[in-house]
Order: structure tokens, then C-alpha cells, then sequence
């Protein structure tokens, strides 16, 4: 555990992990470092004692060296031994890894998972951009109100209102009074309210100087912009990301379950907001 860096009492997946991290580290491949080569064998026979590996019996001296903690000297014919068991070692168990990704690849390319993952993942982008449009990059339409009552906050700090407009009715607003816009707001003046142009949401309201002046709504679902944009828009890892790798596989489960998850959850408060 202490040549890999961790506790006694680490978990498989944690040992697993180290291993991985530490091994294309100290790879003689790409570390020159003549301490990374011996290192480079110690992590590989520490490795496979834990796991209790099969290939732990073909280790030169192994446990020679494990009662003496690789503290003593080697010889160059025993370093060349067990650097050549190491790199045998490290070969075949990223062969077995490759192997089990390319399994798991091919199991969902003939599953249901492999179209419906296309699927919920072109929705998910589709939603994310249409949301980047109506909020960020298509103009909002403002509209002439009147309040119709108002009452504030103090412990949010928030002025709520509800506003009567032509078309909508009564409409709730919830004003931050800590809005760099809202020391030019006041409810004495005309007052406008801006709507987006694709899901006519509520998104602000001032006295008409423009939609760079507008005190924001936090009643509004667009409070919550960022998140739905950034985790709608991840299932691009989903469709461009190219098989077999874990980053595909990953994505495949996580992001279209997440995407799924997300949607709902945007479909509900697009119903009850």
C-alpha cells in the first residue's frame, strides 16, 4: 500500500486507480529517470500482491524482496529479470483492460442503449440550444405593465412583485435588490418587462432603457441558465466522441440518463413555473 501511495484500509477501486496513475508514470517508455525504473517494478509486483494476481509466482526473488521491503541492493542480471517481468506485467494488463472496454463497446452497439443514447443525446443538445437562443443570443421583447402589488423581503433581500400585463395577465417577479441594474429601477416610472421570443419567458423588467438595463427575475427558470445549458449541452461527448473507449462508454450511460434527468426536470418547471 505504501509504494502506491495509499491507506491501509484503501478499497479495490481505489488500488486499482493508483496503479494506473502510477504505472504510466514511471513507465521506462516515457520516464528516463533511473529511480522511475526501479519504482516502475515495485509498483508492479506491489500491485500484483494485492490483488492477489496469478502472475505473482513468476516475479523473480518476489518474496525475497517483499520480507526485505526492496531495501537491499540488486544485481544488474536480477534488475533486468524484473524490469523484463514488470513490463510483461503492465503489457498484459492494459491488453485486459483494452480487452473489456472493447467488449463493453461492442455489447452496446448491439443493445438498445446504442440508438437511444442518439436519440435522448440530439434532444438534449437540441433543448440546450434553443435555450442558448432564447436566453442569450435572440433579443427579448419588452412590453409596457403596471404593478399590482408588491411587498419585500428582507430576508432575501428581494423586492417581489406581480405585475399586470395586456396579454399575460398577472405575472410574479422577484427582484434582487443587489442587481448592479436595480439603482436605475423604479416602480415611480413606466415600467417594461422583457420576454424571450421562444418560450415567452419572463426574464426582467425596467423602466424602458433598453434589455442592457434590466433588473433580472428570479421567478424566472432561466435563474437556472447555466446549469440546464451546460448539462444539456454534455451529451456532445456522447456523439462525437469515437468507440472503443471509456470516455464513449461513460458518456453513454451517464450522460443520456443525466440528459433524461435533466429534461424532466425542465419540463416540469416549464409547467409549473
Amino acid at each position: 500500500m505504501k509504494i502506491l501511495g495509499l491507506k491501509p484500509n484503501a478499497e479495490e477501486k481505489q488500488i486499482k486507480s493508483a496503479y494506473r496513475k502510477l504505472a504510466k508514470l514511471y513507465h521506462p517508455d516515457v520516464n528516463n529517470d533511473p529511480n522511475s525504473h526501479q519504482l516502475f517494478i515495485k509498483i508492479n509486483e506491489a500491485y500484483a500482491k494485492l490483488i492477489n494476481d496469478d502472475l505473482v509466482d513468476e516475479i523473480p526473488h518476489y518474496k525475497e524482496e517483499f520480507q526485505k521491503k526492496h531495501n537491499r541492493p540488486i544485481s544488474e542480471e536480477e534488475f533486468n529479470k524484473r524490469m523484463e517481468w514488470a513490463r510483461n506485467y503492465a503489457k498484459v494488463k492494459s491488453i485486459k483492460e483494452e480487452r473489456i472496454v472493447r467488449i463493453s463497446f461492442i455489447q452496446i452497439r448491439k443493445s438498445f442503449m446504442y440508438r437511444f443514447s442518439k436519440i435522448v443525446s440530439i434532444v438534449s443538445v437540441s433543448l440546450a440550444t434553443i435555450l442558448l437562443f432564447d436566453y442569450a443570443i435572440l433579443k427579448p421583447t419588452p412590453s409596457i405593465c403596471t404593478i399590482k402589488n408588491r411587498n419585500f423581503d428582507p430576508t432575501n433581500n428581494m423586492l417581489n412583485l406581480v405585475i399586470q400585463t395586456p396579454a399575460s395577465g398577472d405575472v410574479k417577479f422577484s427582484l434582487d435588490q443587489m442587481d448592479p441594474n436595480y439603482h436605475n429601477f423604479s416602480i415611480k416610472r413606466p415600467l417594461y418587462f422583457y420576454t424571450t421570443p421562444i418560450f415567452r419567458e419572463k426574464i426582467g423588467i425596467n423602466n424602458g432603457q433598453g434589455e442592457d438595463f434590466m433588473v433580472f427575475n428570479y421567478k424566472s427558470f432561466y435563474v437556472a441558465f447555466y446549469f440546464y445549458a451546460i448539462a444539456l449541452f454534455m451529451p456532445f461527448i456522447t456523439l462525437f466522441s469515437r468507440g472503443p473507449n471509456l470516455i464513449y462508454i461513460l458518456s453513454v450511460y451517464f450522460n443520456t440518463y443525466l440528459s433524461l434527468i435533466i429534461m424532466f426536470i425542465f419540463l416540469l418547471t416549464l409547467i409549473f413555473n
